[in-house]
């Protein structure tokens, strides 16, 4: 028996009725999480640990790496009556990078979504959230305190006080998993002595909104100032 034959047998699918038992068992503790995680502007460890410790992870994971395999409408059933719709990443990438929001107006699995890598999903019990969102305004990966995005390092000096910093991968795997973000952040760009000054004390200039907009420089919660 290969490994994956051996994965499947030994992997109990859980029923749709067992996985929103499991879902809903989340929503106090989530509920109770919720300040803490917009104040951290991240999903702590320990409720992604939770999550995938409960299977919510495997619901589209292949079988063969002992996940569920149930397909992109298994997450819909999760939420009953509530309306939700799966939009690929990278159609909300590509929006986003065009400065739009999401597009929900459409089906709740678009075509384009069969055979992606990466889904989203979201679900609201209020009909109007279902639209074309249309522009950002802002950018809200440029919230908080600007700094260089940690994927950069510091190689070099530009003239004056300035620096040159260059685009690079933590692994191997993660330059695999990520490795997208290359098509629009800078492999390398020199931040001129005036826009890192205006970096640090937090002001605007003309470098950085450039820098922005590739998502070389982004926003940070306040304790990172």
């Amino acid at each position: 028996m290969d490994d994956a034959a051996r994965t499947q047998t030994q992997i109990r699918i859980p029923t749709a009725e067992e996985l929103v038992a499991r879902a809903r068992a989340f929503v106090p503790v989530l509920r109770e999480r919720g300040a803490e995680t917009e104040r951290n502007r991240g999903v702590s460890l320990k409720t992604v640990q939770e999550l995938n410790d409960a299977g919510l992870f495997r619901v589209l994971q292949p079988k063969r790496w002992e996940g569920y395999e149930l397909g992109p409408a298994a997450y819909g059933r999760l939420f009953g009556s509530t309306r939700w719709a799966i939009l690929p990443d990278r159609a909300i990438l590509e929006r986003y990078l065009a400065g739009l929001a999401p597009d929900l107006s459409g089906p709740a699995i678009p075509a384009e979504a069969e055979g992606e890598k990466w889904l989203s999903l979201a679900a609201s019990g209020d009909p109007s959230f279902f639209r074309d969102h249309g522009p950002l305004g802002a950018w809200p990966h440029a919230a908080g305190v600007r700094r260089v995005h940690s994927l950069y390092r510091e190689v070099g000096r530009g003239d004056g006080d300035g620096a040159v910093y260059a685009l690079e991968m933590p692994s191997k795997w993660f330059a695999f998993e990520n490795g997208e973000c290359r098509e629009y952040m800078p492999e390398r760009f020199t931040l001129g002595a005036a826009a890192r000054d205006a970096l640090e004390r937090g002001a605007d200039h003309p470098e950085l909104e450039e820098l922005v907009r590739r998502a070389a420089v982004v926003g940070l919660p306040a304790r990172h100032g």
